[in-house]
C-alpha cells in the first residue's frame, strides 16, 4: 500500500494559535530567517519576516509530538542549536544574536552552512542545523497561512497565486 492508507483518513493538522518559542527564541529565528530569506520592498519582493515564517515554526513546533514523528527531534534542536548559536555569535562578534547587524548575521549564516562558525561544540552539526532553518524558513513562507506563515497568503499572492487553499480529506470514498 502506498505511503497514504485507504483505511486511515489522513487530515492534515489544525495549527492552533499556541507557539512553542519563547520571545527570545522568536526573535532569535525571526532575525536569522530574515537574512535567509530577505524582502526586497523597492522592487515588491516579500522575505521571511513579511510571511511571518518564524511564527509558523512556532506553531509547528507547538503541535502534539503524535502529529508528526519529527517534532520532538526538532524541538530539541532549536532549543539547544538557538542557545549554541547565541554563545557563537558572542565569540565571534562580542554581541547576542538578535543584536548582530545584517552583515553579520549574513557573515555568521554563511559559515555556518560551511560548518565553521566559531565557538560551537565539534558534535554539534552546524551544517545540518543551516539547512533544517533554511527548510522551515522556505516552508514558512510559502505553507498555506492558515498553518501561521505566509500571512495572507503574502507570498502566494506575489506569485501570482490568489486562489485561497480548499481542505482536502485523503483517504475518504468520494
Amino acid at each position: 500500500m502506498g505511503y497514504l492508507s485507504a483505511t486511515r483518513p489522513f487530515n492534515f493538522p489544525r495549527f492552533a494559535d499556541a507557539e512553542y518559542f519563547t520571545d527570545v527564541e522568536r526573535r532569535q529565528v525571526e532575525a536569522l530567517f530574515d537574512r535567509l530569506y530577505p524582502s526586497d520592498h523597492a522592487n515588491g519582493v516579500p522575505g521571511a519576516t513579511d510571511a511571518r515564517a518564524s511564527r509558523f515554526l512556532s506553531r509547528l513546533l507547538a503541535l502534539d509530538e503524535e502529529e508528526y514523528h519529527k517534532i520532538t527531534v526538532w524541538r530539541e534542536a532549536y532549543r539547544n542549536g538557538l542557545i549554541l548559536l547565541d554563545a557563537s555569535a558572542q565569540v565571534s562578534f562580542g554581541k547576542k544574536l538578535t543584536d548582530l547587524l545584517v552583515d553579520q548575521i549574513d557573515d555568521f549564516l554563511g559559515k555556518l552552512e560551511l560548518g565553521s562558525a566559531e565557538g560551537l561544540p565539534d558534535d554539534f552539526d552546524q551544517r545540518s542545523f543551516f539547512r533544517l532553518l533554511q527548510e522551515h524558513c522556505i516552508k514558512g513562507c510559502f505553507a498555506d497561512p492558515r498553518w501561521g506563515g505566509n500571512e495572507d497568503g503574502i507570498m502566494w499572492r506575489w506569485l501570482g497565486w490568489v486562489q485561497p487553499a480548499e481542505d482536502i480529506k485523503f483517504g475518504e470514498p468520494t
